[in-house]
């Protein structure tokens, strides 16, 4: 009898564990939802060591829009986004570090961001609402980071566009799979 009460207790408390952890992953993923209004991709300037070698920002952004415009996520111009200053960008950074004759070590980082407007001391705007206290109300956001992975590498001079591409493909891909996810899950919740 004490063995089965302590595999049944042992039981209980794994599972809330396990559920807990769901609940967590789960409410932080609940944030991609603000990829169903479309997002924007940024890939920053690939620094010149990474270029020599073949890396392009162009090539970089074309393949994630591709691969978001696959997966039925609208990807904003220049134009949406500046209609719509909160709208979220899929960041992309690729870092390397060309080690001469032993290769190259290269970052691969793959975020969602948004803009969130940072909460402000509303009763000192309303005892003294200035037109400077106001704007200043009004234009203070911070960015956040809504979804981030990022990775590591070595490869041989040759082979570092190849591995980056890769990189960075699975990366979106991982965004995808999470994305897809929270949209599974809220049309089961309705």
């Amino acid at each position: 009898m004490f063995k089965l009460k302590t595999i049944w207790l042992v039981t209980f408390i794994a599972g809330s564990f396990a559920a807990t952890a769901h609940a967590q992953i789960s409410h932080q993923m609940q944030a991609l939802k603000v990829l169903d209004t479309g997002t924007s991709v940024l890939v920053e300037k690939i620094s010149v060591s990474a270029t020599k070698y073949g890396l392009s920002e162009d090539k970089v952004k074309t393949m994630i829009e591709l691969k978001l415009l696959q997966n039925g996520l609208k990807v904003l111009t220049p134009n949406d986004v500046s209609k719509s200053p909160f709208s979220p960008t899929v960041y992309v950074q690729i870092g390397a570090i060309d080690h001469d004759d032993r290769g190259l070590s290269y970052s691969v980082h793959v975020a969602v961001l948004a803009e969130a407007i940072v909460e402000q001391d509303v009763v000192g705007l309303i005892l003294a609402p200035t037109k400077s206290a106001i704007d200043q109300f009004l234009s203070e956001s911070i960015e956040v980071h809504i979804w981030d992975k990022g990775m590591i590498g070595t490869a041989g001079p040759s082979r570092l566009p190849e591995a980056v591409y890769s990189d960075v493909n699975e990366k979106v891909d991982a965004l995808l799979r999470d994305y897809l996810l929270v949209r599974q899950s809220i049309m089961q919740t309705k």
